[in-house]
């Protein structure tokens, strides 16, 4: 054993050595070495990543992006787009037979109607007529935008996107939550709590199917690795825009939250939409599962859309999931 230890003594000295720094780096408050070591992991993160993606067939995917990019703003005009466009650009999808629609949008404000505000003009309405004021009247309703739009919301798969803020006041109305956190069991939940928020329009969002939230966590080199699914506002919880338009277009019923108990904290270990399973972090965070190199999954101009001649031009929106998002430098998204 002496002869052992003297004839490799560098070597052991040098693993202790190794041993030694390795622990030391892992519980050091030290803000630099964190800085340090949350670095060089995402870097192995992120090269694992890159050498395990898969090659898939974009025919096989079932989501596609449309997407207001550039092109979208000259040929149809500049952002924001009024309702009617909107619409139109719903109906258009239905066209192509999508299922589900997900806006990665918050309609947030009410769209401007001239009728209004001439009613709402002091010196025009005394000065008006009875015969004028009620032509006024019956005129503001036909040019209501906002109420045309949530007809065309009634009738299709769509989920609006909404914000949560850590301050600020509430603006707007949520959707109801997919499941509520009353008791103190579940208030023990690690599912992150979020004070505000800012919804869509009360007669948008009672019209559309559901709601999700588009709150994303970035990691301290700017970059998306992880994302939450679910928050916590108040006595509900809510899902994220790909979790909510995922349940709509599978047709899932059930929701449910799994979680194991570690005493003061009870943490979420994963996901149920009926039978399939999302595992998650102790927070309710999933690791992004990118499918393949920027561009692997379809993305549609959304004025190509717009202007298609009739069903079948593109037949990769067939029965398919879309979320409507933007990738406008305008719009900084």
């Amino acid at each position: 054993m002496g002869r052992y230890l003297s004839r490799h003594r560098i070597p052991i000295i040098l693993g202790l050595g190794v041993t030694l720094f390795g622990l030391w780096l892992l519980l050091t408050d030290n803000q630099w070495v964190r800085t340090a070591v949350n670095r060089l992991d995402y870097l192995a993160y992120d090269l694992r990543l890159n050498l395990s993606l898969p090659s898939l067939d974009k025919n096989e995917l079932q989501a596609v992006i449309i997407d207001i990019d550039e092109a979208s703003l000259r040929e149809e005009g500049r952002w924001p787009w009024s309702r009617q466009k909107i619409g139109q650009l719903l109906e258009a999808l239905d066209r192509q037979g999508v299922r589900t629609v997900g806006f990665d949008i918050a309609f947030t404000e009410p769209e401007r109607n001239i009728v209004r505000e001439l009613l709402q003009d002091e010196a025009l309405s005394n000065s008006a007529s009875p015969t004028q004021r009620q032509f006024l009247e019956e005129l503001e309703t036909s040019v209501d935008r906002d109420r045309d739009f949530a007809r065309q919301l009634e009738s299709r798969n769509v989920v609006l996107g909404l914000l949560f803020h850590a301050d600020g006041e509430p603006a707007g109305m949520l959707p109801p939550p997919w499941a509520f956190a009353i008791t103190p069991e579940t208030e023990k939940i690690m599912v992150p709590s979020m004070p505000s928020y800012t919804g869509n329009l009360d007669i948008l969002q009672d019209a559309a199917f559901n709601g999700g939230f588009l709150n994303t966590t970035l990691d301290d080199d700017g970059l998306l690795r992880a994302s939450p699914l679910l928050i916590r506002h108040a006595e509900g919880i809510y899902p994220s825009l790909a979790l909510a338009v995922a349940g709509l277009h599978k047709g899932a019923l059930r929701f449910k939250i799994e979680t194991v108990d570690l005493g003061e904290h009870t943490a979420v270990t994963g996901l149920l939409l009926e039978d399939y399973f999302i595992s998650t972090d102790q927070y309710g965070r999933v690791l992004v599962p990118y499918l393949g190199q920027s561009g692997s999954i379809v993305h549609i101009s959304a004025t190509d859309v717009l202007q298609a001649e009739g069903p079948g031009r593109f037949p990769e929106l067939q029965d398919a999931a879309v979320i409507v998002g933007s990738s406008a430098l305008g719009l900084a998204d």
